[in-house]
């Protein structure tokens, strides 16, 4: 059984030898929140309101000194990055809107290439952006037709994407980094 205060969709913490680092949504306001090992709050981020059936699901990502996290929802969307001592927003990057995805990014590091952070979504595929600014480095955007809920992964230099519902439908891409770009 679910707790009456949560949902299925439930992003995992994130920790560094300093804070753990939570994501929460409610409909009136989507938080990233950072904690000392202790408990104590040190800061938080209001990332505005959030709307989906389930609530979010994205776990926020350390990079470098940057909270990394992905906001694809049912309403206005975004990938936001922010300092990680302070919990200041460093870049916010609009997004399209379609479908939540509760797909958690991960970092893929091209040979001799600075490293891409990979975020799978209904409405931009499979999307590769840098992490420093939030660019979009190459997207393979029509690949889902819906909601992502699993993570990107690397392996055998491919990177593997899926979606699906409940009432099925599911599947799974295998997309070649950078080799093909939707506008």
């Amino acid at each position: 059984n679910k707790h009456n205060l949560n949902s299925f969709a439930s992003p995992t913490p994130t920790v560094d030898e300093d804070r753990v680092y939570v994501a929460w949504s409610a409909p009136e306001e989507y938080s990233l929140r950072a904690f000392s090992h202790d408990g104590q709050e040190l800061w938080h981020a209001d990332l505005g309101p959030f709307e989906s059936q389930h609530s979010c699901g994205t776990s926020p990502v350390i990079f470098e000194d940057l909270i990394i996290l992905g906001n694809d929802q049912d309403g206005p969307s975004s990938l936001t990055a922010v300092d990680r001592n302070t919990g200041k927003v460093v870049w916010n990057v609009p997004r399209k809107n379609t479908n939540v995805a509760y797909s958690t990014p991960c970092v893929y590091q091209p040979d001799g290439e600075a490293p891409e952070l990979i975020f799978n979504s209904n409405a931009h595929g499979i999307t590769a952006i840098n992490p420093a600014d939030g660019a979009t480095i190459w997207e393979v955007g029509s690949c889902f037709d819906k909601r992502s809920v699993s993570s990107p992964v690397i392996a055998g230099g491919k990177i593997f994407g899926s979606c699906g519902s409940g009432g099925g439908g599911n599947y799974v891409v295998a997309v070649t980094p950078g080799s093909q770009r939707d506008p």
